[in-house]
C-alpha cells in the first residue's frame, strides 16, 4: 500500500507544485536514499545496455542525475526525483489483466520504470511517455525473490507546472492530465472516464476480454481492477481520507501540510484507532506494522517544485525514513548537490551505521508505548524539522543572491554545507532520542501493544535490540 498525492496551480499560496509520497513495503525491508549524477554512456558494448530488475534493456546516451528511494535489493525506486525537478511514486495495483511471463523472463517492474523515468526525462509529460513506450514494448514484469509480488502499477508524475495521474493494467494505460487543484493516487485505479491520453487498444481489449459492454459505458476503473480477487476496502478508506484531507488545504497547501497529510492517522474519523495506530484496524496513510495485513511505511517524500527558480533550486525535496509520524524530514537537493553516502546504506538486517534502520529502531521503541513515547517523539522531531525548515528558507536566500552574481558553484557548495549539517544533526538527534525513549520506558507504567508478539518476532528477525 502506497499513497502519492500532488498540489498543482491554485492549490498552493505561490503557484508552485507539491508533490508527496508513502512508500508502503514490508515490515522488516530497509529503503535507503541513492544518488546518481548524470551520466553520459558511449558506444561500448558494457554502456549500450541497462540491467533493470529482470532484464537487460537498451541504455540511451545520457542518463539524468537524480535521486532515488529504494527498497534495498532493488534496481529501480518507489518514488525520486530527478535534475530538472521531475518526480515520481508508484502503487502498486490489481487488475484483470493477466500477467504475461515469469518476471525472470521479461517485463519491467513499477520501480524500474520510476527509475527509467527519471533517468530520461525533461518534464512530466516527457518522463509519462518514456514510461508508456517501455511498458507498451517490453511488458510489465513481477518480482519471484525474495518473495513473490505480482501486481500492477498507477503512478504520479510531476514537474513544477503540471502533473500526470498514469494507471496501468499490463502493456495497457490511461492518463489524465493535471494542471490546477489537487489529486490523490493511491492503491486503486481513480480515472473512470476522464483522461487525456490512452493506449491505442484499451477499450477495444476491454470489448474483447468481456470486461465492458459497449464503447459508450467504457469505465476504465470499473472495467480493467479485479475487485472480486482483491477486495479495495482498505485502499478505498485511505484515498478517501487523503483526497478530504488535500481539499480541506485546497488553496494553501505548503510542504509542512503535505507532510501533515503524510503521517495521518485517521484522527478524528469514524476508524480512527482506539488505541495506538498500529492497533488500527483500518489502514491509515501513515501505516504501521500489523498483524492483520498490509505494508508499513519505510520511507517518505516531499517535493516542493518551483517554477521561477533556477535549476539548483528548482527542486526543494525532503526526505523521511521509516514511519514519518516517528522520523523527521530532511533536506536534499537533486541538481548537482550529493546527499551524505551513509544515507544510502541500509541491508536486509538492522545495522548502527545505517541511518535507515537507526529510524526503524525508534518507529519500534515507540511502538512500546506509542501514547506516551509516540508523543515524546513527534515533540523533538516537530521542533528539529521547524528549525531546518527555518534554515532552508536562509539557505535558498543565500544560494539564490550566489547564483545572480556569477558564483553559482559557491551557491551548490553552500546547499550542500547545508544538507550534509542537517543529516548530522537528525542523526545525533535519532541516537539522543533513542536514549531519551528507553529511560523514559523505565519510567512510566508498561502499556500492553496488541501486537507486541508480532512486534518482538520482527525485531529479532532484524537483529534490532531495544
Amino acid at each position: 500500500m502506497c499513497d502519492t498525492l500532488v498540489a498543482v496551480g491554485k492549490a498552493t499560496p505561490n503557484g508552485t507544485v507539491i508533490f508527496g509520497k508513502n512508500s508502503d513495503r514490508p515490515a522488516n525491508e530497509s529503503q535507503p536514499l541513492v544518488y546518481q549524477p548524470r551520466l553520459s554512456h558511449d558506444d561500448r558494448e558494457e554502456e549500450t545496455s541497462v540491467r533493470c530488475q529482470n532484464i537487460l534493456i537498451p541504455q540511451v546516451k545520457v542518463t539524468y542525475g537524480h535521486i532515488g528511494s529504494k527498497p534495498y535489493w532493488l534496481w529501480g525506486y518507489e518514488h525520486g526525483v530527478n535534475e530538472f525537478g521531475v518526480a515520481i511514486g508508484n502503487l502498486g495495483v490489481f487488475s484483470k489483466e493477466p500477467y504475461e511471463t515469469p518476471s525472470d523472463n521479461a517485463g519491467l517492474i513499477g520501480m524500474d520504470l520510476v527509475r527509467l523515468g527519471l533517468e530520461r526525462g525533461k518534464n512530466a509529460c516527457e518522463a509519462t511517455h518514456v514510461i508508456t513506450e517501455l511498458l507498451e514494448y517490453y511488458g510489465a514484469g513481477y518480482c519471484e525473490t525474495p518473495y513473490e509480488a505480482k501486481y500492477h502499477n498507477n503512478y504520479m508524475i510531476a514537474d513544477s507546472g503540471e502533473a500526470f495521474v498514469l494507471e496501468t493494467a499490463g502493456r495497457y494505460w490511461v492518463a489524465r492530465r493535471i494542471t490546477d487543484g489537487v489529486y490523490h493516487e493511491g492503491n486503486l485505479y481513480s480515472i473512470e472516464t476522464n483522461w487525456d491520453e490512452c493506449h491505442p487498444h484499451l477499450i477495444s481489449h476491454a470489448l474483447e476480454m468481456g470486461w465492458c459492454d459497449s464503447e459508450n459505458s467504457f469505465n476504465f476503473a470499473k472495467a480493467y481492477g479485479d475487485y472480486v480477487n482483491h477486495p479495495i476496502t482498505g485502499s478505498l478508506t485511505r484515498y478517501r481520507r487523503g483526497k478530504q484531507l488535500l481539499e480541506k488545504h485546497d488553496g494553501r497547501l505548503t510542504p509542512e501540510i503535505m507532510m501533515k497529510i503524510l503521517r495521518d492517522h485517521l484522527e478524528g474519523t469514524l476508524v480512527e484507532s482506539p488505541w495506538s495506530p498500529g492497533e488500527n484496524f483500518y489502514r491509515s496513510i501513515c501505516c504501521h506494522e500489523s498483524t492483520w495485513g498490509g505494508g508499513q511505511t519505510a520511507a517518505s517524500m516531499v517535493v516542493e517544485l518551483r517554477r521561477d527558480m533556477p535549476d539548483l533550486l528548482k527542486a526543494s525535496c525532503w526526505a523521511s525514513m521509516a514511519a514519518p509520524c516517528t522520523s523527521v524530514f530532511f533536506p536534499i537537493y537533486p541538481d548537482r548537490t550529493n546527499i551524505p553516502q551513509k544515507l544510502s546504506f541500509a541491508d536486509k538486517t538492522y545495522s548502527k551505521e545505517s541511518p535507515w534502520w537507526a529510524f526503524k529502531r525508534l518507529q519500534r521503541h515507540t511502538e512500546r508505548n506509542y501514547p506516551v513515547l509516540g508523543s515524546l517523539a513527534k515533540s523533538v522531531w516537530r521542533e528539529t524539522e521547524s528549525k531546518m525548515m527555518e534554515q532552508r528558507r536562509f539557505a535558498e536566500q543565500k544560494a539564490l543572491q550566489l547564483i545572480r552574481i556569477g558564483k553559482e558553484a559557491e551557491a551548490v557548495e553552500l546547499l550542500q554545507g547545508f544538507i550534509n549539517d542537517c543529516s548530522e544533526e537528525t542523526l545525533t538527534m535519532a541516537e539522543r532520542l533513542g536514549r531519551l525513549l528507553y529511560e523514559t520506558t523505565k519510567a512510566v507504567p508498561p502499556y500492553k501493544d496488541l501486537r507486541e508478539e508480532h512486534l518482538n518476532s520482527l525485531n529479532k528477525d532484524a537483529g534490532i535490540e531495544i
